[in-house]
Formats: C-alpha cells, sequence, structure tokens
C-alpha cells in the first residue's frame, strides 16, 4: 500500500507539475493540507478507477439489500398514489 506524501496547497500550487508527475508515474498518493489539516488528495488515475469501481460495488450491494428487505412489488396504479403523496 502506497504511504501519502503531505503537501500544503500553497506548495502544490508552485509545483503542480512536479506534484502530477510524481502521481502518475510513481504512484504516490499526494494530500493536499490546508491549515495543517487534509483537505484533498492527488491519487493516480488506477487508484481512482479502483475507488470507482468500490463505489460502484457498494452501491450495487446496497441495492440488493434494499430489494431483499421489501415486501415485493406493488400494482403499478397504488405507486403513483404512493409517489404523489
Amino acid at each position: 500500500m502506497a504511504t501519502a506524501t503531505r503537501m500544503a496547497v500553497t506548495a502544490a500550487r508552485t509545483d503542480l507539475s512536479e506534484c502530477i508527475n510524481r502521481v502518475t508515474y510513481t504512484g504516490a498518493r499526494v494530500v493536499l493540507q490546508r491549515h495543517h489539516k487534509d483537505a484533498a488528495a492527488i491519487v493516480s488515475m488506477g487508484d481512482l478507477k479502483v475507488l470507482e469501481l468500490v463505489e460502484d460495488l457498494l452501491d450495487g450491494q446496497a441495492a440488493l439489500d434494499v430489494l431483499a428487505a421489501s415486501p415485493g412489488s406493488i400494482p403499478w396504479n397504488e405507486a403513483k398514489k404512493q409517489l404523489r403523496k
């Protein structure tokens, strides 16, 4: 697991090209800090794709959980009535 480098936003602004190159070519993660608090992160496209895949899987599981807990289907007319409330 890659360890994130922390950098002040002002420093990142000055060295943005170097920061992006570090992330792109080494896979490093850069955590941007504002007032010594973590504010955002710059990650590789590979890391972003993995994060999005995990989010999609969690969303899919949540949808399956809702379907499993639902009592079943209802007639369309009943659904329309409930939506109007």
